[in-house]
C-alpha cells in the first residue's frame, strides 16, 4: 500500500483520497493531480499511478462531508471529499477547464438528529452550488445517500 497522509492512499487497484482532497484525473488513470488546502493556501501535488494498476477512484468516511464527481470541459474527471460548499466553491476553482458535469452524493441528516429545515436547507446549499459552478446547470444531480459513513 502507497499513501501520504492526509492526502490519499493505495489500497488494491483503488486510490482513495482523504478528507478535503480534490482530485483530476484522467481515464486511463496514469497520472493525477491532487489539491488541498491549508490555511487559506492551496497545495498541489502529482502522482505517477502507472505503477499500481490504479482502476478506480474513491473516498470514504463522510459523515457531514459530501462527495462530489464530475468533468470538465478538456474531457478529465474530478473527484472532491469536500467538507462544506464554502470549501467546495473555493477548491474547485483550481480545474483547469469549466466544468461540463457534476455529481453531489451526501447524506441529508448524517447526524440523524436534523430537523427537516436544516436539512433542507443543506440539499438546497449544494444545488445553489452546483448550479453556480456546471457549465450546463442541466447536468448536474443530487444523489441523497443516508449510508455514506463507508
Amino acid at each position: 500500500m502507497s499513501s501520504m497522509r492526509g492526502w490519499y492512499e493505495i489500497r488494491g487497484k483503488t486510490l482513495n483520497i482523504w478528507e478535503g482532497v480534490l482530485t483530476l484525473y484522467h481515464t486511463n488513470l496514469a497520472f493525477c493531480q491532487l489539491f488541498k488546502i491549508f490555511q487559506d493556501e492551496i497545495f498541489e501535488i502529482h502522482v505517477e499511478l502507472e505503477d499500481y494498476g490504479i482502476e478506480k477512484m474513491e473516498s470514504d468516511g463522510y459523515w457531514e462531508c459530501v462527495e462530489i464527481r464530475g468533468e470538465v470541459s478538456n474531457g478529465a474527471h474530478f473527484l472532491c471529499h469536500s467538507l462544506n460548499t464554502e470549501h467546495a466553491l473555493k477548491i474547485l476553482k483550481v480545474l483547469p477547464t469549466a466544468i461540463t458535469s457534476i455529481t453531489v452524493r451526501m447524506d441529508p441528516n448524517p447526524c440523524r438528529n436534523w430537523e427537516k429545515p436544516k436539512i433542507k436547507e443543506r440539499i438546497q446549499n449544494w444545488q445553489k452550488l452546483m448550479t453556480a459552478m456546471c457549465e450546463f446547470p442541466e447536468n448536474s444531480k443530487i444523489i441523497l445517500d443516508s449510508n455514506m459513513l463507508s
